[in-house]
């Protein structure tokens, strides 16, 4: 999820999500970085880049149909909105914790800073904040799929 920090250390969310996907097929056993590592600088390099889906991207929107198709009702009647409020507190968090240490005096002529927070959703739909980037990818992003 993005986000910008502006001169005076607000926080603001940027939305919609997305997620990014890898150029292969999920195995625990396969340590290849092109299997775990989703960072669009490096999939775009591999063979395989948008094999499964175009520029390696699913809207956040069609994550969710995802959940509701392959795993049926146990999902379908989930309420999911407990993953991006989830996102949303932690990024709260992050910020609240670094907040002290941003002196916009520091640095003269300052007016923003567009920062990235990436997230693992596991199998039991918890959120993990994996980094934060201060120079998150800004290209294109897919909006529909």
């Amino acid at each position: 999820m993005l986000a910008l920090i502006d001169c005076e250390r607000n926080l603001w969310g940027y939305k919609p999500c997305y997620l990014r996907t890898s150029s292969a097929n999920y195995s625990i056993k396969d340590k290849s970085k092109r299997v775990h590592l989703t960072n669009n600088c490096f999939q775009m390099k591999t063979d395989n880049y948008q094999q499964f889906e175009a520029g390696n991207q699913v809207p956040y929107e069609t994550f969710l149909k995802y959940l509701d198709q392959t795993y049926g009702k146990a999902y379908a009647d989930l309420d999911k909105s407990h993953i991006t409020q989830r996102m949303k507190d932690i990024m709260i968090d992050c910020h609240l914790a670094a907040r002290p240490t941003l002196d916009p005096k520091k640095r003269p002529g300052f007016k923003f800073e567009v920062i990235g927070f990436d997230f693992l959703i596991d199998e039991d739909l918890r959120v993990w904040l994996i980094e934060v980037n201060t120079c998150p990818y800004m290209g294109p992003v897919l909006t529909q799929q």
